[in-house]
């Protein structure tokens, strides 16, 4: 009994060892001390730190590693002092919001060899704001202003965003997803470094799982968010369908299904799509493939056209043809190519189809004159004729009442 007790207190004692959470020098590592990080959010990244002996190495570097992002190496001045200071540029070499940045330092001896720090890491939020946040079990929701009552309406925002997005794409989305609502586009083109294109309230980063949305005042005005979360949330799940090939998919497909997905149709995107139908000046779809137009003017035609093509293959086709494009994306072929493989047509012959369906339902509705009209104009003449010949008898009666008085 005693030797087993023995036994059992030499097995807890080598486990409780290996779960300690310690960090193992060993002979060739390079010894890092005071690390101390600093940063303003897309200006500037500090890191202070004390390496001992520093004069002992020929080179000094900083490796800083973002997740699913480049490496980047900044190259370190040794001193006579051992404290080193790092200042790196976030505004030419920013990293995607919100990601977890790791680093480590690294030094070449003096006789060639090579020794490596531990590892670092710190989590690059936009630290501008302070945010608050909701979670359940499909998404996180940040944002900076409103109460707990205002998330749990991004949270209803988002739910039916995704119902939507899915009923046109059934794809089920990696969760939860992370949403951040920027207090205004301003905000938001900062962080994105889009500042040239001021029309621009969302942005996905689909390899992160993650929406950046901007709302506008009030927050009473919950509109342009129950368009922008569903048309990202679409991104997201054409992603998730896509992986890799994403950027083959035709541009005009990726942007009309985001634009579908939205819970309310954008009034300014129809009377643009139907003023430059009008003038002639409507963009060839051939031209969507590879990407919309940075103008906002052009921007605005240009995805209320992709949205009015995909829903002609909506009605015309049913989703499964926007399922079966995506996958021929995946594949390999180009715009052009995979419309006649989807389709049997070219991508010429869609736009020329969906255009003509555009003059056939409005030479439907101006088939109201002369004929139509006529049909219109008989009814309303004979109701007015009716009321004058009544009101006519009632004055009448009236007289006649008068006279016998």
């Amino acid at each position: 009994m005693k030797r087993l007790t023995i036994s059992l207190l030499i097995v807890l004692c080598f486990f409780s060892i290996l779960a300690r959470p310690t960090i193992v020098h060993a002979d060739n590592d390079l010894i890092v001390e005071k690390v101390v990080v600093d940063y303003t959010f897309a200006d500037s990244l500090k890191i202070s730190a004390t390496i001992p002996d520093s004069s002992n190495f020929n080179n000094l570097s900083l490796i800083l590693s973002a997740e699913g992002q480049q490496i980047r190496q900044v190259q370190l001045e040794i001193g006579k002092s051992d404290q080193i200071q790092i200042t790196y540029d976030l505004k030419t070499g920013g990293f995607v919001p919100f990601s977890r940045i790791y680093y480590w330092f690294e030094g070449e001896l003096t006789n060639g060899g090579v020794v490596n720090s531990p590892s670092y890491w710190f989590d690059y939020i936009d630290n501008r704001f302070t945010w608050k946040s909701n979670q359940s079990n499909l998404f996180t929701v940040f944002w900076v202003d409103g109460d707990a009552a205002y998330g749990l309406k991004l949270q209803q925002i988002a739910r039916t965003g995704l119902e939507n997005a899915t009923r046109i794409l059934p794809v089920a989305p990696e969760v939860p997803i992370e949403i951040y609502v920027y207090p205004d586009e301003s905000s938001l083109q900062e962080v994105l470094l889009l500042n040239s294109n001021n029309w621009v309230n969302g942005h996905t980063l689909v390899g992160f799982n993650r929406l950046l949305v901007a709302k506008n005042a009030p927050l009473t005005n919950l509109t342009d968010l129950e368009r922008v979360i569903p048309h990202e949330l679409m991104h997201l799940l054409e992603y998730q369908f896509t992986g890799d090939k994403y950027n083959n998919s035709p541009a005009w497909l990726l942007e009309g299904m985001a634009t579908q997905a939205e819970q309310y149709p954008n009034p300014d995107q129809e009377r643009a799509l139907k003023d430059a139908l009008a003038k002639k000046t409507l963009s060839e779809l051939s031209t969507l493939c590879n990407g919309l137009s940075q103008d906002a003017n052009q921007a605005i035609v240009d995805y209320a056209h992709s949205a009015a093509v995909v829903d002609f293959l909506q009605r015309n086709y049913s989703n499964q043809v926007l399922l079966k494009m995506l996958e021929n994306s995946i594949s390999g072929l180009d715009c052009d190519r995979n419309t006649i493989t989807s389709l049997g047509i070219s991508l010429q012959q869609l736009d020329n189809n969906w255009q003509n369906s555009i003059s056939a339902n409005s030479s439907t509705n101006s088939s109201l004159s002369p004929s139509s009209l006529l049909w219109i104009a008989i009814p309303t003449i004979l109701l007015v004729t009716g009321l004058f010949i009544l009101l006519q008898r009632q004055r009448n009666r009236k007289k006649t009442t008068n006279e016998i008085l």
